[in-house]
This record gives C-alpha cells, sequence and structure tokens, in this order.
C-alpha cells in the first residue's frame, strides 16, 4: 500500500473534525441536558446518609463513671 492511500477502515482526523464542527449543536446540548440533569437531582433528591457524633467530656481516670 503507498503512503498516500487510506485503508478504508481508517478515518482521517479532519473527516472526524468535519463531523464535530457539523455537529456542535448535539454536543452542546447534550451537554446542557446533562449539567441540568445534575443540577435536578442534587437539588431534589433527598441525601440518604447522616452522620451523628456524640462527645463526653470527662476528668482523666474517670472515664465510664457518672
Amino acid at each position: 500500500m503507498n503512503s498516500n492511500e487510506i485503508a478504508e477502515d481508517e478515518v482521517s482526523f479532519f473527516d472526524l473534525y468535519e463531523k464535530l464542527r457539523g455537529g456542535w449543536m448535539v454536543i452542546l446540548g447534550s451537554l446542557l441536558f446533562g449539567v441540568a440533569g445534575a443540577v435536578i437531582g442534587i437539588l431534589f433528591i433527598p441525601p440518604k446518609y447522616e452522620a451523628v457524633a456524640l462527645v463526653q467530656v470527662g476528668q482523666v481516670g474517670q472515664v465510664g463513671q457518672s
């Protein structure tokens, strides 16, 4: 195969660039849709986990006595 020939299964960078350039609205719309979905999920889905900590302060050597 000559270096100037392109195999049938190869894709040129310029072909990919033209496809992306032609479909920029689809890419931007998908990005905005994903960001909007994430924001809605963060705002409306309640948190599932909650942590509670209890700290008891006492004198040294007085652990366990009330």
